[in-house]
């Protein structure tokens, strides 16, 4: 039936789409525990923050060394990741030991230590950022330890809210860098949309195969964004006898200019695609299934239950 034809087209695609999307993800997370991409990338954020200076009382370097953050990761390694609630404790552990060091000594003086550590760190904007942060907390209570309370979460809140805009940055970064990934996988498989599209509207096997793959993975695949081993995908890829790769039955002609000018099309729609990562995939993914088995039943399932 033309309609169901037409779906098949779809999961088709998008399960094209889906495991590609798998193996552009296996790569980008090799590539960021490689090169410690998140790991540097926090440093980077709290280092704005905290704006490092040579000599004594770099809180940046101070803070990292503090057991609270020390103890989030294997020993020489910087954190990729680091709660609000530790960045707090830590950094108020921190500028405490600044104002023991410059002879603020005694229980009761926690917050005048506090403060007088705080007047150690040689950042004007990192003083007055914090100094602000304190204020604010000591308006909430007489009592000790609610204005500790609110230091702490004042300090957290800092972190967490300059954390979210740099994950913003970082999210915009990481999505350039899967457009060039995706469009670089989609060369290197010769994975062209539009001929893909064409093929699996000509060749009724080849796109009730792949429908019936997509249909098998979405009802069997209990946690299927976790399988995500760069070989297990490519057998997956392979299974499908899909029309990949540079061989010369699925390239257009040497001489043919809008062959190869759609050749080049297909290809980066394949990689914008692919860049929009598997979660995206898979949802569309099981909506389309869904809809293929509730819909109407093709040629093929109709001879098979005859």
């Amino acid at each position: 039936m033309f309609g169901s034809d037409i779906l098949n087209v779809i999961i088709g695609m998008v399960f094209i789409f889906f495991l590609f999307s798998l193996l552009s993800s296996w790569i980008l997370e090799a590539i960021a525990a490689i090169c410690k991409r998140r790991a540097n990338h926090l440093y980077s954020v709290i280092s704005n923050m905290l704006a490092p200076q040579q000599g004594k009382n770099n809180l940046l370097d101070d803070l990292y060394a503090h057991p609270m953050i020390k103890g989030l990761t294997k020993v020489g390694e910087k954190p990729s990741y680091i709660p609000p609630r530790d960045f707090s404790i830590a950094l108020i552990d921190t500028l405490h030991k600044y104002g023991k060091e410059s002879g603020a000594s005694g229980e009761e003086l926690s917050l005048a230590t506090l403060k007088q550590g705080l007047s150690k760190v040689p950042d004007d904007t990192v003083r007055n950022s914090l100094g602000l942060l304190i204020i604010a907390a000591e308006t909430v209570d007489n009592n000790l330890e609610k204005r500790f309370t609110a230091i702490k979460t004042n300090f957290a809140e800092w972190f967490d809210s300059m954390m979210d805009k740099a994950t913003e940055w970082y999210k915009r970064n990481m999505q350039i860098i899967a457009i060039i990934l995706g469009i670089g996988l989609a060369g290197a498989f010769n994975a062209d949309a539009v001929f893909l599209i064409k093929t699996f509207w000509q060749e009724t096997a080849l796109r009730e195969t792949v429908s019936q793959a997509a249909a098998k993975y979405v009802e069997e695949e209990a946690h299927p964004l976790d399988s995500t081993q760069f070989t297990v995908i490519k057998e997956k890829i392979d299974k499908l006898g899909l029309p990949l790769g540079w061989d010369i039955k699925n390239l257009p002609a040497a001489n043919d200019f809008w062959g190869w000018f759609f050749k080049v099309v297909g290809i980066i729609l394949t990689g914008l695609a692919i860049s929009q990562g598997s979660s995206f995939w898979y949802d569309i993914l099981k909506k389309v299934v869904n809809m293929r088995i509730g819909g109407p039943r093709t040629e093929e399932e109709q001879r098979k239950t005859a």
